[in-house]
């Protein structure tokens, strides 16, 4: 054989090898990559989870907080209105 061809079966044969390796590592990339996306969702919507029970506990808490503070602060109120009938009609 030439060597002008073995030369060019060389080049050609490693231009494919190179292409088809090249294919293969792209391949295996691409789906560490959906591994990866799957894995950082899957976190995500955890962690989302996780913090959206902690703020419903949190707005239950602050409700009935603000609830009780509003009852005593009517409970208050209802203390003055009534005294001030108190003082008006001339009672202790």
């Amino acid at each position: 054989m030439d060597p002008a061809i073995i030369g060019h079966l060389v080049t050609l044969i490693t231009v494919i090898l190179v292409a088809v390796l090249q294919y293969i590592r792209e391949s295996r990339q691409r789906k560490w990559d959906v591994e990866d996306r799957k894995a950082t969702a899957a976190a995500l919507i955890q962690h989302t989870s996780e913090a959206a029970g902690k703020l419903e506990g949190l707005i239950h808490e602050n409700t009935k907080i603000s609830t009780d503070a509003f009852q005593e602060a009517n409970s208050v109120n209802q203390k003055i209105i009534q005294l001030g009938f108190d003082l008006v009609n001339g009672k202790k």
